[in-house]
Parts: structure tokens; C-alpha cells; sequence
């Protein structure tokens, strides 16, 4: 992919994904280049459990920031979790959070990412694994990607 059609891309896929209610109710920084997602964001109260553990918001920011790394270098259709194996490794309670994506494999309409999950100390919080394929929708015809 050239260089102009991926920045073109990355900033269609940023755009979409700060369309959804979700993304901005959880006031998320998406940066999308080839191969690799990096998604930031603040803890929120309201989205704690009672113990002020994250786990549904970390999981999220996880499997988000796989689909987009995938998504950054499929610029026709769009992607789906087939699996996803998060490890919840420390608690994350309501500090800012990274999320960093890396696609490892693509193969056959079949995607693989790994992802770590770090507080604003540093500390991993969560790493992930998943599995994603192509669908038959279009990017273009997605909410937001344009």
C-alpha cells in the first residue's frame, strides 16, 4: 500500500471509529498506522464494577485496537473477531489506559493480532490474542469511513 492511500486510510478507519456512540461516550484516542493500533483513554467511574475493576472497558480497548491494527492494512472490506484470549494480568481502575495492537499474521482472508493493555505507570494490565476475518461488507458502506 502506498504511502498516500495508507495515511488515507488509517485517517477513514480513525473516522470511523469516533463515529460510534461507544467510542466517544468513552473519550478513546485512536492512532492507526500499517500493521498496529494504538488506542488511548481514561478510566471511567462509570464504567467501573462496584470493586472499581475495568475488566469489560479493558477487554474493549483490547479487541478494538486488534481489529483496527488488521483493518489498517485491509482497505476493502471489513474485518470480524472469529476469537479473541484476553489475560487479565493486574486490575485496571480508573486511570488513563494504552492499548497497543500489533498484527502478527495474515493468511488466507484470516487475520492474527496480539495485544498488551498498560496503565499511565507502565504496568500491563492485560495482554490478548484473536483471530479475525474478512467479511463480505464493504468499508465504504460503514458508518463513518469516509
Amino acid at each position: 500500500m502506498d504511502t498516500q492511500v495508507g495515511q488515507d486510510h488509517s485517517r477513514k478507519l480513525d473516522h470511523m471509529y469516533h463515529a460510534l456512540a461507544v467510542s466517544r461516550l468513552l473519550e478513546v484516542n485512536l492512532t492507526v498506522e500499517a500493521g498496529s493500533a494504538v488506542i488511548e483513554c481514561s478510566g471511567r467511574d462509570a464504567l467501573a464494577r462496584a470493586d472499581g475493576h475495568e475488566d469489560a472497558h479493558c477487554f474493549r480497548m483490547i479487541s478494538d485496537a486488534a481489529l483496527f491494527a488488521a483493518s489498517s492494512i485491509e482497505t476493502e472490506c471489513a474485518l470480524e473477531t472469529v476469537d479473541f484470549n484476553v489475560r487479565f494480568l493486574s486490575r485496571g481502575t480508573r486511570k488513563d489506559m494504552l492499548s497497543n495492537r500489533l498484527l502478527v499474521h495474515k493468511s488466507w482472508g484470516l487475520f492474527f493480532a496480539q495485544a498488551e493493555l498498560f496503565d499511565q505507570e507502565g504496568r500491563c494490565l492485560a495482554v490478548g490474542s484473536g483471530t479475525l476475518r474478512l467479511t463480505e461488507t464493504t468499508l465504504a458502506s460503514m458508518m463513518g469511513y469516509g
